[in-house]
């Protein structure tokens, strides 16, 4: 049992901090902000670097702390913040195109008429063998902030595209107008790519021929993974990581996000390949996606029953379960206990 609770996802809140550090100078505390998002964080840790939070609180405080930055750097007057949804709405407009190229200039047209909703002013521009797409963000000045905002733009628009097309979109650069500050924060997609400091604008290069791409996905796979954009914001530091902690990320951010049970067809869409090649990778490795989805529902059980009041009934169907009689039943099987025998012993 604590083997498998020790494999629990857990992210450093220190890649999180540049943003909080920003937000602090523009007078949003990091008290206030943990407060407002229910987290448990204890200021002595936070100095010493010590905390590290589950997937699901790393990626609500991440997002969230983003959005406050980029209202409070966009220069609006009444500093609203873009709404989360704005993602969500923008992958349902370009899922109907049936290239990347569409989809793209899809995505330019959204941004256009959506205006403050959506934040990002988008241009495509393709020439020979290149084709680049410029991101310009309505931010009232060049400074680290700017900088931390566009970087989560242009994560969320790489995972999207590379999505849409079943292939990770092959970066031949990241043009930042920005200096290069030597230490800065690279989320998700983008750890690994190739920077370019100070140029005149803020771009992702990509081979021409990539316009061409046909659109894979449909409406209905959507459905399925829309909740999960950008899923991988949580790879901080871009260490490669193997299959199976990769799906375990995944899929335990999604337990404790209250999401949909994931199955292996959209768990293999994130990660850019079809079920049978995630099957023999994960072979590979040891594991399956099954193996990995009951130990994910099993150290999430764990959690709930422990750390919480809710019912079991309750539950059960938070980690899948069709009703709470099979959970007793695993739940049993896990640790020869019954729920309830189990969380009085706490």
């Amino acid at each position: 049992m604590t083997d498998l609770l020790d494999r629990l996802p857990k992210i450093a809140l220190s890649h999180v901090i540049p943003v909080l550090n920003e937000l602090e100078r523009r007078g949003v505390s990091r008290k206030a902000l943990f407060f407002e998002l229910d987290l448990d964080v204890a200021e002595e840790g936070l100095e010493a670097g010590e905390i590290w939070l589950c997937a699901a609180d790393f990626s609500r405080l991440y997002g969230h702390a983003c959005r406050l930055l980029e209202a409070a750097t966009s220069g609006r007057q009444d500093n609203s913040t873009i709404s989360k949804d704005a993602a969500k709405i923008l992958c349902y407009c370009v899922i109907t195109c049936h290239t990347l190229r569409d989809a793209i200039e899809r995505a330019v047209i959204f941004c256009r008429v959506g205006g403050p909703v959506v934040g990002d002013i988008l241009e495509l521009q393709a020439c020979g063998d290149t084709a680049t797409l410029k991101i310009t963000l309505p931010s009232e000045q060049q400074d680290n902030a700017s900088l931390l905002v566009c970087l989560s733009s242009m994560n969320l628009l790489h995972q999207l595209f590379s999505w849409l097309t079943g292939k990770s979109l092959r970066l031949q650069a990241v043009m930042l107008s920005h200096s290069d500050p030597q230490e800065v924060f690279m989320p998700g997609s983008l750890a690994s790519q190739p920077l370019r400091w100070g140029c005149d604008y803020d771009a992702l290069v990509f081979q021409a021929d990539d316009l061409d791409l046909p659109v894979l996905r449909s409406a209905k796979e959507l459905d399925q993974v829309v909740d999960y954009f950008p899923f991988n914001v949580q790879f901080c530091a871009g260490q490669p990581q193997t299959y199976t902690d990769t799906l375990r990320t995944i899929l335990t951010n999604a337990l404790q996000n209250n999401l949909p049970l994931m199955q292996s067809a959209a768990a293999a869409q994130l990660l850019h390949m079809s079920v049978a090649t995630l099957r023999r990778k994960l072979q590979k490795e040891g594991s399956s996606f099954t193996q990995i989805l009951k130990e994910c529902q099993y150290s999430h059980a764990l959690s709930l029953v422990l750390g919480t009041d809710i019912p079991f009934s309750e539950i059960a169907n938070r980690i899948g379960y069709s009703d709470d009689r099979a959970f007793r039943r695993a739940f049993r099987s896990w640790t020869g206990l019954s729920p309830s025998a189990y969380r009085s012993q706490r």
